[in-house]
């Protein structure tokens, strides 16, 4: 019975959310393709795919989304998804298998910011919340990279202006403007640079545990503080710093959730073409909210204040920004503009989970009936990965865990049995419900064959009389009455 319960609070903790997406059990389900495809992450681990769609519920949002059913991973997934908000590969047309450039194709969503603790988080859908932030927000534009030729947006990389620990300068763009920043929730540390200028190695030889120094960073004309405390922490149960370097990213500084903790970080896509990436300090007293929030004090946007810096590059390849004056641009530039397809329905909130400062998730809702998976949430990627649960379950229950309860269940009743404490309970119970106290527990008398011959067993009273033990004062009739008498009173039937 005991085990049986704490079965039962275990499958209440569990309810809803599985060790992957179970299929079989979604009628919604649809195979889109043989073809299988890899996407490796900086951490060194990967994630091999295969097409499939099904309906995907995120915020207030529902849509047949195309993910990645995953076949072989490598390297650690601490949950059984993964849902990306970068952007999707640069050859794609159809954004179906991305939730948020999906619902941006379609003109639903425009931007969606994070703003983060060190326990909680979340996604705000078209805009940012002005309580989240303190002081003022700046804008820097997004690098593209030249691929074949072509303008094409791979990651959030923007300009980086400084960085500088304790009031000493790690870098500055004004002597050597090639380093630039990746903005990237799916990585947990900064990763500093070590060419052309070695920032990390900078950081070892002004690094001090003594005056827990904070860092700077200095990004779209805003100051970004990161506390000691938010870069240094317990992991691995000792204290560790979170900054580190990547081969990978010889000549960029990747800021992961250190930086994110301490920022708020605008992603505005209202002109898809040239997006902006804004930057605020974090707003320590703000409160997080789950759900959705209909506060006035969300910010929308136009999508023009950047169409006023790109005017130099050649317009010829950029159809959306010819015939258009510069006069007009910047009118409606200082015009709060609404969205054509916003409304108060459109802002939503999406809760983030933080877990030992390193990583966050988010709840992923998936199939018909829907089913909700723990997903890793990452902008530097756009995939949506999910693992496959195919457990056998039996009244909601996975099998695997109803073998190991079984199988404890059978163990702990052996437990008892051999230890004699289900008789005792037994007894117990039956003391309190009906009264009745258990038997005298007494001695056991064990008839050795070896010695069958040598005994002298009373057919009538079954009293053993071993010959061999009679002393030569004491007759056996007189041992036989006396031993009838003890065991008679103390005899386990």
């Amino acid at each position: 019975i005991f085990f049986l319960f704490l079965l039962f609070i275990l499958q209440v903790f569990v309810s809803g959310q599985s060790n992957g997406f179970r299929k079989s059990d979604s009628t919604t389900y649809q195979v889109e393709g043989t073809d299988n495809t890899t996407t490796n992450f900086l951490d060194g681990s990967s994630l091999t795919t295969t097409l499939r769609s099904d309906i995907v519920l995120f915020a207030d949002y529902k849509e047949r989304i195309v993910f990645g059913e995953v076949i072989q991973a490598t390297g650690s997934w601490p949950f059984p998804a993964i849902v990306g908000f970068g952007f999707p590969d640069c050859s794609k047309t159809n954004y179906s298998d991305s939730i948020f450039f999906n619902l941006l194709q379609k003109s639903i969503l425009s931007s969606f910011s994070l703003v983060m603790s060190s326990t909680k988080g979340e996604v705000y859908l078209n805009g940012y919340d002005l309580n989240s932030i303190n002081g003022k927000i700046g804008y820097a534009d997004v690098i593209p990279s030249i691929i074949n030729g072509s303008r094409c947006y791979d990651s959030y990389r923007v300009k980086l202006n400084a960085v500088s620990i304790g009031g000493y300068m790690l870098y500055d763009s004004q002597s050597d403007p090639s380093i630039n920043a990746i903005i990237d929730s799916g990585t947990s540390c900064l990763i500093f640079p070590t060419e052309p200028v070695n920032v990390y190695q900078e950081f070892e030889r002004r690094f001090s545990t003594q005056y827990h120094q904070s860092i700077v960073i200095e990004i779209a004309g805003i100051t970004i503080t990161i506390p000691y405390n938010d870069y240094v922490f317990q992991l691995n149960n000792k204290m560790e710093r979170c900054i580190q370097t990547a081969e990978d990213y010889p000549n960029v500084l990747v800021l992961g959730d250190v930086f994110f903790r301490s920022a708020v970080v605008v992603h505005e896509f209202s002109s898809p073409s040239f997006p902006v990436i804004g930057f605020a300090q974090r707003n320590l007293g703000y409160t997080f909210q789950k759900g959705n929030d209909d506060d006035d004090d969300i910010v929308e946007f136009v999508g023009v204040r950047d169409i006023i810096r790109i005017q130099e590059i050649n317009t010829k390849s950029i159809p959306e920004i010819q015939g258009r004056e510069e006069t007009q641009v910047k009118r409606l530039s200082l015009t709060k503009t609404i969205l054509p397809n916003s409304n108060k329905s459109n802002k939503s909130k999406v809760p983030l989970v933080g877990h030992k400062n390193v990583v966050y998730s988010m709840i992923l809702k998936i199939g018909t009936p829907e089913q909700k998976i723990l997903a890793l949430f990452d902008t530097g990627s756009s995939t949506i990965g999910v693992f496959i649960d195919d457990q056998l379950y039996i009244f909601g229950i996975s099998s695997r865990l109803l073998v190991f309860y079984l199988v404890c269940v059978l163990a702990a009743l052996l437990i008892f049995h051999w230890t004699g404490l289900s008789s005792r309970l037994y007894w117990f119970l039956r003391g309190k419900c009906c009264g009745q106290s258990a038997p005298e527990r007494g001695r056991r008398v064990i008839l050795p064959s070896e010695f069958e011959q040598e005994m002298d067993i009373d057919k009538d009273s079954r009293i053993v009389q071993p010959s061999f033990l009679l002393s030569s004062t004491q007759s056996s009739t007189e041992y036989q009455e006396n031993e009838r008498i003890s065991l008679r009173s103390s005899r386990v039937l």
